[in-house]
């Protein structure tokens, strides 16, 4: 009789544990089922990004970084999330952990510097061409490598 309630308190043990791990589990994959994107950026090419990346549902828009403030408003209101926040400056959208990628629709000589902080900042980046309309240098003027994020040689 005592060997059967040692059994009985095992597998309660287990249920519980079990139940708990799987409740856990699905609470962490369901933090990467989505991606939270941030726009740098609402004009002609920047509204059609939002557009497009409106039909998935794989994705959050997160943020929208954007200087001219009525542009700005217009953009979060055309994002269709409530809880959208909007940046003048977007380095501080960098800093916002909501954010994992980011979508760089600006003029083309802002493209280089925006991808490259982007990914010091730990964000995927999705940019069109041109990246650069030259070499890439840090303050010593040694050209840089700009490519993989993970590995950007750029201080």
């Amino acid at each position: 009789m005592n060997e059967s309630n040692n059994l009985r308190a095992t597998r309660r043990g287990f249920v519980t544990t079990a139940a708990l791990t799987a409740v856990s589990y699905n609470r962490v994959l369901g933090a990467n089922d989505r991606i939270g994107l941030g726009f740098i950026g609402f004009g002609l090419i920047g509204k059609q990004h939002v557009a497009d990346f409106k039909k998935f549902t794989d994705v959050n828009l997160v943020a929208l970084s954007e200087t001219y403030r009525p542009r700005l408003q217009q953009g979060l209101e055309y994002m269709g999330n409530p809880n959208a926040r909007g940046y003048s400056d977007f380095r501080r959208m960098y800093d916002d952990k909501n954010v994992d990628a980011v979508i760089v629709a600006t003029p083309d000589h802002w493209h280089c510097l925006l991808t490259v902080m982007a990914c010091a900042a730990g964000k995927d980046v999705y940019v069109e061409k041109p990246m650069t309309s030259g070499a890439v240098r840090n303050r010593d003027g040694e050209v840089g490598l700009v490519g993989n994020c993970s590995q950007t040689a750029l201080s």
